[in-house]
């Protein structure tokens, strides 16, 4: 049951404002906490009463609940509501605490609704890695028997980079991250004031933007028309599969971007989210092959293994890479040594590409039966899926409508208003398909068909 002592929740919502309503949400939510007006365990109003008292729509103000509870700030607890992670000590809040996603279940169900179905953005059908070789790589971490796993898991990496993306990379250069958010956090730890503005793109994944603004970035959005006298100090971007449409930016755009970059001395920090699952054609090259002075990589094997791996990596310019290196030492390293060794020697074995080439089966089906059961709606219009384990889907009726219509069928999905940092955003949903068993995604299918018309 929920509990009967609630937390009032003081904050506004400038709807004038180019910074998308569930951002400003959890902006406040946050500024709320470094002042100690939240602190931890405390019990938050439900997001039905929270959205009456501000005027947003609910579907606004889970967003924002979903990407605090991914941060690791907000506890979503089934059938009692939601509170602040007791776990977390708000009373040293930081950027680094900010980022803590390990009490995180945003795929929990808030308040006391019924439990939904979570059709979520990039989620990977982790049941694809229970084989034989997934649990003896395990078995064989755990004898401790690799000497320096680390250092192992450093060298496979750079073989798959020279494998999937052309890259050659010395293993030394590898710095070994938890995946985006963490590498976000190395480099503003590492380079602080040197990136207080970073440029992101419009639209773009919401949870880097959040991660950004918990670091206490400065925001604004990259122009197409990139502009030399206004440039950021960094720019995040995503070249290979922009989100949430999943288009690769064309060779022309991209040679574009890195002689701005070169000639503005603006930092790329390129999200190579996704690009080993492409549906039509081949990756394209990173920009850090076409900028290597100016270029951060990005990489992570949450979408093709499973994101509670907690793995990724970050592969800097020759200048950079002494400062970061010495940054995680003093950090220590995100990974252990047991995840560490079973995932080199899941690559090593070279049972990553036979199970990316499985899962690209796999997923390219279940893209069809989506493009088979939406492409030919009167009331809608299916987006392209070239690439990745979502779909969007434009609307004529209201995208809130759509997804409460959804829910009620028991399925959750995401309007894409959060996706943009503005207010000229499209009206439509986002949902997953990658995560769900055939027979189940026909299911959801059939509900979205039937929000879509309504």
């Amino acid at each position: 049951m929920r509990s009967e002592t609630t937390t009032e929740i003081s904050i506004t919502v400038d709807k004038s404002r180019e910074l998308a309503v569930p951002l400003q949400i959890a902006e406040g939510i946050r500024s709320l906490l470094q002042t100690g007006a939240l602190t931890p365990g405390d019990n938050l109003p439900s997001t039905r009463t929270l959205a009456g008292q501000l005027g947003v729509s609910r579907g606004s103000m889970i967003a924002a609940f979903e990407e605090l509870a991914a941060e690791g700030i907000l506890l979503p607890l089934r059938g009692s509501g939601t509170r602040v992670n007791p776990a977390l000590a708000f009373s040293e809040y930081s950027a680094a605490t900010a980022l803590k996603n390990q009490y995180a279940a945003p795929s929990e169900a808030y308040d006391s609704a019924p439990d939904l179905i979570d059709l979520k953005p990039g989620a990977p059908d982790v049941t694809l890695l229970n084989t034989p070789a997934w649990r003896a790589v395990w078995r064989d971490a755990l004898k401790h028997t690799q000497a320096d796993p680390l250092t192992n898991l450093r060298i496979q990496i750079t073989d798959h980079l020279r494998h999937s993306r052309g890259m050659l990379v010395d293993p030394k250069d590898v710095i070994l991250t938890a995946g985006a958010r963490s590498g976000l956090q190395l480099l503003s730890t590492t380079l602080g004031a040197a990136i207080s503005t970073v440029g992101v793109e419009q639209p773009g994944y919401p949870g880097l933007r959040l991660a950004l603004s918990a670091l206490g970035k400065h925001m604004t959005t990259i122009s197409p028309k990139l502009s030399a006298v206004s440039a950021p100090d960094a720019a995040l971007v995503t070249p290979n599969h922009q989100y949430p449409s999943g288009d690769p930016l064309a060779g022309e755009q991209r040679v574009a971007l890195a002689t701005w970059a070169a000639q503005t001395n603006t930092l790329l920090i390129e999200d190579d989210f996704n690009s080993e699952l492409r549906y039509n054609g081949s990756a394209l090259p990173t920009l850090a092959s076409l900028a290597p002075q100016h270029t951060i990589l990005l990489g992570s094997f949450s979408a093709l293994l499973d994101p509670e791996l907690n793995v990724g990596y970050l592969i800097a310019p020759p200048a950079m890479r002494p400062l970061l290196q010495r940054t995680q030492q003093d950090l220590g390293s995100p990974v252990n040594t047991v995840t560490a060794a079973a995932l080199a020697e899941f690559l090593a074995r070279g049972h990553l590409k036979r199970h990316t080439q499985r899962a690209r089966r796999v997923y390219q089906r279940r893209r069809n039966l989506v493009q088979e059961l939406l492409s030919n709606l009167n009331a809608a219009k299916l987006l392209p899926i070239n690439a990745g384990l979502h779909s969007v889907l434009l609307t004529e009726r209201p995208a809130e409508l759509v997804t409460a219509a959804v829910a009620a069928q028991g399925y959750r999905v995401r309007t894409l208003d959060a996706y943009w940092a503005g207010q000229n955003y499209q009206n439509g949903i986002v949902f997953g398909f990658g995560a769900l068993p055939d027979a189940e995604l026909i299911s959801a299918l059939h509900a979205i068909t039937a929000a879509a018309k309504a």
